[in-house]
């Protein structure tokens, strides 16, 4: 195994897909497990273990607090955003995940196998696996589930390499292919592989009422409120001991979109634990009495990025203009709360790809100055644009920066914000200039090709590549980087990527997100998956594991 509310169709898709496939998932590396566990009160790393010491206790609800709310938890049209999946792993299981090296391995599947050159995989499902209405998990399920994604205008597009899928045995499904792909089973690591039951599907309403295999039945469903689910009874999984799980009753979310409110709801107890990306949040969750932290930084990119088929982006003097003028480490300084790193492209330190120099081009404010001449002389046009963001005050506070040091340089800059739902719509409809956006960080960088390569973009429609920046050399080294098995000649096609990426800027790094999940020190079982840490934000496995003491 390699390391490392519903819109009129087909936006519906587009957005499920964007935020399902990638956003949510986080980086696995050849290092050991990155993620780290800081006690309140303390300073610098503490032990993972802490969180999971004791024997498990049964019973009780965990309620938990989410950034946002997502509009359906379908896995073939809804629009997960990452708290989408949060609420979806209580109730899915993905047919795959991924181990602390960031390795997929089977989940709700078996095995998966492929023949010698990878122009076919062969999926064996556990067997006697039943959804919460008591069908059974078979291969005519998947099957039926893959080709709903497969006729998918968009989902289609994650998956354009499936030429065929034939169900070959009561638990085994065949999938054929155009082309090898070696790392297709990291496709299944999120919402393409979680399997709802087929009784879901026939009624578009049934997003609101999921039906899965996972350890949690749902219940009830206060929108903008509260999703609540109940223990699965008939769950497959049993812990190390051989006791069935889950060990909760139940499990409650609740979208709180303000990083401040959210921290407030864990401190003063009315939920037991919180997801976030607030930096600031974090280091004032970490200095909390009784308050546990679990941190993740190797994950997503928080970047600028330009779109390239309108001005004043479509011409490379103004995109190397913003490059220039842009003075990353002073935002990680003022933004990151000590606790971000740098990020240099979309590849992470020991992932494929990645190197120390991948060719981003430096802070250099007369270089911009110069630039931003050249362009007024090229188009006899100022250099004016609009940057948008969402309208949480980390990232509106992250806009005045950008646009302090993009104006220093001689730009004009105009800024505008939007809730986080309205953003990803504006991004693939292009309906923008520049945007602050955060991505990447897949478990294989296969998984990001979706989002680079020239086949997802629209020019009429809507774009997964969000830049819609065309670049033949990038289309090829990803097609390489797909089709290959071979660990160095990847490498080299996804430090081609990086390096092409950098020159060309269509997107401006700025650093890399770290999320945490924070609990009450009554919380256990977070961080226990088969992933062991944070590794999957999409496919939240360890869901089932968690305990209340």
């Amino acid at each position: 195994m390699e390391t490392r509310r519903t819109w009129q169709w087909p936006l519906v898709v587009v957005v499920a897909t964007l935020l399902a496939t990638t956003v949510a998932c986080a980086r696995g590396t050849d290092d050991a497990d990155t993620a780290t566990t800081e006690p309140a009160a303390q300073a610098g790393l503490g032990d993972p273990a802490a969180i999971d010491a004791g024997e498990p206790v049964r019973g009780g609800t965990v309620v938990w607090a989410l950034e946002d709310e997502t509009d359906g938890l379908n896995p073939v049209s809804g629009r997960f955003i990452a708290s989408g999946h949060m609420m979806a792993s209580a109730i899915f299981d993905p047919l795959v995940t991924t181990d602390a090296e960031g390795r997929w391995e089977p989940y709700l599947a078996e095995s998966l196998e492929p023949n010698d050159d990878y122009t076919e995989w062969t999926i064996t499902l556990r067997d006697g696996v039943t959804f919460h209405d008591g069908t059974p998990l078979t291969a005519e399920v998947v099957a039926t589930v893959l080709r709903l994604h497969l006729d998918s205008a968009i989902s289609q597009r994650a998956i354009y390499l499936v030429d065929d899928i034939e169900v070959v045995g009561p638990l085994r499904v065949r999938i054929g292919l155009r082309d090898s792909w070696p790392t297709l089973p990291y496709i299944f690591v999120s919402q393409i592989g979680y399997v709802p039951a087929l009784s879901m599907l026939d009624v578009p309403e049934e997003a609101r009422s999921p039906v899965g295999t996972g350890p949690f039945r749902f219940q009830q469903w206060d929108y903008g409120r509260s999703f609540k689910a109940v223990r699965n009874e008939s769950y497959w999984r049993r812990d190390e001991r051989g006791e069935q799980l889950p060990y909760l009753d139940a499990v409650e979310f609740r979208p709180i979109p303000d990083p401040q409110l959210r921290t407030d709801s864990l401190l003063n107890r009315s939920v037991d634990a919180i997801i976030t990306p607030a930096l600031g949040e974090i280091s004032r969750l970490s200095a909390a009495p009784g308050i546990r932290v679990l941190t993740y930084d190797e994950g997503e990119e928080v970047y600028v990025v330009l779109q390239t088929d309108r001005p004043p982006f479509d011409r490379l003097t103004a995109r190397q203009a913003v490059a220039h003028a842009t003075d990353a480490e002073t935002i990680r300084r003022e933004t990151g709360a000590g606790l971000s790193k740098p990020a240099n492209s979309l590849w992470a330190e020991g992932q494929l790809g990645y190197r120390a120099d991948s060719g981003q081009l430096p802070f250099d404010l007369e270089r911009a100055r110069e630039l931003v001449a050249a362009y007024e002389a090229e188009t006899g046009q100022p250099l004016a644009f609009t940057l948008i963001s969402t309208q949480n005050l980390d990232a509106l506070r992250l806009q005045q920066l950008l646009k302090s040091q993009w104006e220093a340089a001689g730009m004009r800059v105009d800024l505008e914000s939007f809730p986080q739902s309205d953003l990803v719509v504006r991004y693939v409809l292009g309906n923008y200039q520049a945007g602050v956006s955060r991505l990447f960080g897949s478990p294989d960088p296969d998984l990001e090709f979706t989002w680079l390569h020239s086949s997802s973009i629209d020019p009429d429609l809507i774009s997964l590549n969000l830049s819609r920046f065309d670049d033949p050399t990038i289309d090829a080294a990803l097609e390489r980087g797909r089709t290959s098995a071979d660990p160095q000649v990847r490498d080299e096609a996804y430090a081609t990527v990086a390096r092409v990426l950098n020159e060309q800027a269509p997107v401006i790094w700025l650093q890399r997100q770290v999320w945490a999940i924070a609990s009450s020190e009554e919380v256990h079982g977070y961080g226990l998956a088969a992933n062991g840490s944070m590794q999957t934000i999409g496919a939240k496995t360890w869901m089932a594991t968690l305990w209340k003491s």
